[in-house]
């Protein structure tokens, strides 16, 4: 419950009992161990101020990749760079060095903490993985004791004991489990879909349930109902002040605002099926007000709309790993969502069949790949932000496009110089950019006009 307004006036201080204290420094004070503490807390909450102003996410590092799924019987491993963030809290959660973190399944002993980050407290413990899940890898900012100083009685100077010489603050992970079951917000459909792809062991389902996860994490399907209804109210309130699986993981007490998610982890009794980085990860960002409306136009859906496209190709790298293509896979069979504008690698790219350039899309509602020059798929990604993911299964039309530099790179290379083709997809919903341009075409190359 919130605090009761308290009836001031103008010009009248308002000092709250609850707000930073300075310690007064005059001459002749005494100052005990007690009051550098109160210091140094002041200076901590004061940085921690700065921080929420400046927004909670990644600023640089803190990428984690997986160094042994655990197949072999063995804890899985994963490597995290070294880097920095800023919780909720306005907390810096930094790594100062790369760290490989072993997932074991049982639980160890919590260490004993400094207590710098006591608003952060009781520590969490996470989740053992036991079976077949989803979990969220989470860095935490956590501070523990180093080295030893004299303590001396105040008596003689002599020494009579040790104490920690420094608290040194630093960083802890843990995993929570993102259970289906308890996303209230997800449609029954989508709970059963999820559900049962988590059966599965095959790459397609594998690769469908990693970007299925993926969206809800970015809240794909709760953005939809919104504005279906964006007037819903769930007493007086509406349901869609925050949306993902992250914020409902807040909500639900799982994390807390000391927390800073850093990837998604599928774990089966055989190990680790994949790790997604961008399911979870997002780029510092003001935290904005937690209103429906304001959600569609806030900096954090630009960093969401962000992560889409990252996630997306992230996947289709390791779908397609360099130098190589994604053969016969399809977009309806390995992905639920596309992002509004993306990329994929081709084998073979001609003028006489597209046969080869459409594969990916095959049961999707396409136009013919056409031309394009590479000076506008910078804005055509930037223009993608603002509009939603692709739904596969809405049958709605997208736009193909080849890039002419590219193509004709490789058309008039040498064979030892070949680069990779690639394909632009775009959402049907953007603006054509394949156009014919006047003394812009290149013959052979060019878009013309009927």
């Amino acid at each position: 419950m919130a605090n009761a307004a308290k009836n001031k006036h103008l010009q009248e201080l308002i000092l709250d009992d609850q707000g930073i204290k300075n310690i007064h420094f005059f001459n002749g004070r005494i100052l005990t161990a007690e009051d550098l503490k109160t210091e140094q807390n002041t200076n901590r909450q004061q940085r921690e101020q700065l921080g929420q102003a400046i927004g909670t996410g990644i600023v640089n590092g803190l990428k984690v990749d997986l160094v042994a799924d655990g197949s072999d019987g063995s804890p899985p491993v994963v490597a995290v760079k070294a880097g920095l963030a800023l919780n909720r809290k306005g907390q810096a959660v930094a790594l100062s060095a790369d760290v490989e973190l072993a997932l074991a399944r049982q639980q160890e002993p919590l260490p004993v903490e400094a207590g710098l980050f006591g608003e952060c407290s009781p520590p969490k413990t996470g989740a053992i993985p036991r079976d077949r899940g989803a979990y969220i890898l989470i860095a935490t900012p956590t501070s523990g004791f180093r080295e030893l100083a004299p303590a001396r009685g105040f008596s003689d100077g002599k020494v009579i004991s040790c104490n920690s010489r420094y608290a040194v603050e630093g960083v802890k992970f843990r995993l929570e489990e993102l259970k289906i079951t308890e996303l209230t917000k997800l449609s029954q459909a989508t709970r059963k879909e999820i559900l049962e792809l988590m059966t599965k062991s095959d790459m397609a389902s594998l690769s469908k349930l990693r970007n299925w996860l993926a969206h809800i994490c970015f809240g794909t399907e709760e953005m939809n109902e919104f504005l279906r209804d964006p007037f819903a109210r769930i007493g007086s309130k509406s349901p869609y002040t925050s949306y993902g699986a992250i914020n409902a993981l807040h909500a639900s007490g799982q994390l807390t605002d000391c927390d800073m998610p850093l990837a998604l982890l599928y774990w089966t009794p055989t190990g680790i099926q994949f790790l997604d980085m961008w399911s979870v990860r997002r780029p510092l960002t003001p935290v904005g007000e937690k209103n429906a409306f304001a959600s569609l136009i806030d900096e954090h859906r630009l960093a969401v709309r962000q992560a889409m496209l990252q996630q997306f190709q992230d996947q289709i790298a390791d779908l397609a790993p360099p130098n190589s293509t994604l053969g016969t896979k399809t977009a309806q069979i390995y992905f639920r969502y596309l992002p509004s504008v993306g990329i994929i690698p081709l084998a073979e790219e001609t003028r006489i069949s597209d046969a080869q350039a459409t594969r990916f899309f095959n049961g999707m509602t396409y136009r013919s790949p056409v031309f394009v020059n590479a000076t506008r798929l910078e804005k055509l990604l930037r223009e993608s932000l603002g509009y939603p993911p692709i739904d596969i299964q809405s049958g709605e039309m997208v736009w193909l496009y080849r890039v002419r530099e590219y193509k004709m790179a490789i058309d008039f290379a040498n064979s030892d110089t070949l680069s990779q083709l690639y394909l632009v997809f775009a959402s049907g919903h953007l603006s054509y950019i394949g156009d014919a341009q006047y003394d812009l075409a290149h013959w052979n190359y060019g878009n013309y006009a009927i």
